[in-house]
C-alpha cells in the first residue's frame, strides 16, 4: 500500500467504471485523491481552479471528443504531466498514437482493469518524478559547466588518481590541449616528474592526500614549454 497521497484526475464518462477505479484507488492507498470529471469540457474547468496533478487518466471515449485529442491539448498547453490512457477498445492503432503523443501508458479495459491501475498510475508518476530531477540536474551542472567556461583560470578536474576528468576552455587555451585530448590523462601530463628530479613524489602526495593546497608549481604547455602555474586545489 502506497504511503504517499498523490492528485490525480479522472476523465470517464461512465459512472461504473469511475467508482470501480476510485474504490480501487482508496483500497490501495488512503492518502490518494481521485477527482473524477466526465467531459473534456469539465475536465478543463477542473484545472482552471485547481491546475496541479500529479497523473491524468484519460478514457479514450468521451462525450465531446476522446483521450488522444486531449492527451494532445494537454501537450500543446505545456501541461506537462504523466498521462494514462483507457479505453474499452483493444486497438493496437491507438495505443501507438498514444505512445507517439506522450502518454505513460495505456490500458485496455479488462475485469481486472480497477485493480491494476493503481500501481500502473504510482509507478508512472515515480518514474516522472525521477525524470524531472534528472533533468533538473542536468540543467544545473550545465549551467555550471557555462560559468566554468566563461571564467579566465583554468580549472581542472582530477580523480583520486590524479586522472584528469575535467578541462574547461580556459584551460585548452592556456596549456593548448583541447579536453578531447588531455581528459584521461593523469595531472602529471601538465606537470611532469621530469621538472621536479627527487622532489616529485613529496610534492605528489601533497597534491594527492592534501583536501587543500596552494602554491606555485611548474607545468608545461602541449608546445613544451614550461609555465608558472599559481595553483589551489580543493578535494570534494
Amino acid at each position: 500500500m502506497s504511503e504517499i497521497g498523490y492528485s490525480i484526475l479522472l476523465v470517464e464518462d461512465e459512472e461504473e467504471h469511475a467508482m470501480l477505479v476510485k474504490r480501487a484507488f482508496q483500497k490501495e492507498s488512503a492518502t490518494d485523491k481521485i477527482t473524477l470529471v466526465s467531459s473534456a469540457r469539465q475536465m478543463w474547468d477542473c484545472l482552471r481552479k485547481q491546475p496541479q496533478f500529479d497523473l491524468f487518466i484519460l478514457d479514450y471515449s468521451l462525450p465531446d471528443t476522446n483521450g488522444l485529442n486531449l492527451l494532445a491539448e494537454l501537450q500543446m498547453r505545456k501541461l506537462d504531466r504523466p498521462v494514462i490512457i483507457i479505453t474499452g477498445y483493444g486497438d493496437e492503432s491507438i495505443a501507438v498514437q498514444a505512445v507517439k503523443l506522450g502518454a505513460t501508458d495505456y490500458l485496455v479495459k479488462s475485469p481486472t482493469f480497477p485493480q491494476m491501475l493503481p500501481a500502473i498510475a504510482h509507478r508512472a508518476i515515480r518514474s516522472y518524478q525521477l525524470r524531472r530531477r534528472f533533468d533538473e540536474a542536468e540543467a544545473h551542472l550545465h549551467f555550471q559547466t557555462l560559468l566554468l567556461d566563461n571564467v579566465h583560470d583554468a580549472i581542472i578536474g582530477t580523480d583520486m588518481d590524479n586522472d584528469i576528468v575535467y578541462w574547461n576552455q580556459a584551460a585548452e587555451r592556456i596549456f593548448g590541449w583541447s579536453a578531447g585530448e588531455i581528459l584521461g590523462q593523469n595531472i602529471t601530463k601538465i606537470i611532469p616528474m621530469a621538472l621536479y628530479k627527487g622532489n616529485w613524489q613529496p610534492q605528489f602526495d601533497k597534491l594527492r592526500l592534501a583536501t587543500q593546497v596552494n602554491g606555485e608549481w611548474l607545468g608545461v604547455t602541449a608546445k613544451e614549454q614550461e609555465i608558472w602555474l599559481a595553483i589551489h586545489t580543493r578535494i570534494t
